[in-house]
């Protein structure tokens, strides 16, 4: 059979390639931890920025003085299309 490595043990201690491979799969799983632990990182660095950008702006917008003017809608008798799109540019105007 080529290809295929037996694994040789001798008095129950692994073969070099055991321990080699042994060591390898370590070695991976050390490193995946160590990945896993900084997307934690950043991901709880990212949600924390988020977090108190919003809060600013929740404050920002609480603190906002919002004047909109009252306007006076045209009676549905005198309506046209034309005056209706003066009104609501108007009111549009009006925002933020």
């Amino acid at each position: 059979m080529q290809g295929i490595k037996k694994p040789c043990y001798l008095l129950g201690i692994m073969s070099v390639t055991d321990a080699s491979a042994l060591r390898q799969i370590m070695d991976m799983e050390e490193e995946d931890e160590a990945i896993r632990e900084k997307a934690q990182s950043l991901i709880e660095t990212v949600i924390k920025g988020v977090k108190e950008q919003l809060e600013a702006l929740q404050k920002k917008e609480r603190e906002a003085d919002y004047v909109i003017g009252n306007i006076q809608w045209i009676a549905c008798k005198d309506f046209t299309v034309e005056r209706g799109r003066q009104q609501i540019e108007e009111y549009i105007s009006h925002f933020p």
